[in-house]
């Protein structure tokens, strides 16, 4: 699938999302009961599978290398067992840098599009979020679930929205004319999007995924890098 693919796909998502912000109404994109009418009938115990899967194994879908670490424990009164490549600040920092400039060239739409993707094909495992949540921050798993699902994921549509709007309010090229008299003065002006460099994102462990996503999705949408650093009492959800 092209970014144009993702500009055609996610356009009406992003203009309800935009319309809620400005005339600051509710608006829910992603129900919030973990219900399998909604989210398909198997959809909770397939994630609870992936759970339960991923317990005492070494977390292989991030894109890194390096000494394996975790020390994640339920409150409900089990190790979870899972282990993450500890990546250096160097390393990380020269990882932000290195993406920072084709993310940036992206236009404010193409950037916007490409993350409602990210938050569609994420919102494909909220079950799975939602027991990783329960099992680190102690919540029930309705709470978890919509905590670090459905809430989560709409603000950081909200968040994406807002940057989308903010960012293409202004035109981007003008012929500025000044009358003088018998005569004008034009200047041919042209304007750009300059991000502010490597944001860093630092996780909690109380809701782990809503008070994370929010700010890392609206780093991206402005042209940003984003690193994020989880608590180490809740890795599992935001990874």
């Amino acid at each position: 699938m092209t970014i144009a693919d993702l500009r055609t796909a996610h356009r009406e998502t992003l203009d309800a999302a935009i319309k809620a912000n400005t005339e600051r109404t509710f608006h829910a994109h992603w129900p919030e009961p973990p219900s399998g009418k909604i989210y398909g009938e198997t959809a909770n115990d397939d994630g609870l599978a992936a759970f339960k899967g991923q317990l005492n194994k070494t977390f292989d879908r991030i894109a890194a290398e390096g000494e394996c670490v975790g020390e994640e424990v339920s409150p409900y009164g089990f190790p979870l067992g899972i282990s993450y490549p500890r990546v250096s600040t160097d390393e990380l920092i020269a990882r932000a840098l290195d993406a920072q400039s084709a993310w940036q060239s992206l236009s404010p739409e193409d950037r916007a599009a490409i993350l409602v993707e990210a938050l569609e094909r994420g919102s494909k495992k909220f079950f799975e979020i939602g027991y990783a949540t329960q099992h680190t921050s102690g919540q029930g798993f309705v709470m978890a679930f919509q905590a670090s699902g459905p809430h989560a994921f709409d603000r950081a549509l909200e968040a994406t929205a807002m940057a989308l709007a903010a960012q293409t309010s202004f035109v981007s090229h003008v012929l500025w004319t000044k009358p003088m008299g018998k005569i004008s003065v034009s200047i041919d002006k042209s304007y750009r999007i300059v991000p502010k460099g490597i944001n860093l994102v630092i996780g909690c462990s109380t809701f782990p995924v809503w008070n994370t996503v929010p700010g890392m999705f609206a780093g991206l949408a402005t042209g940003n890098s984003v690193i994020v650093k989880p608590h180490p009492g809740a890795i599992y959800p935001i990874a």
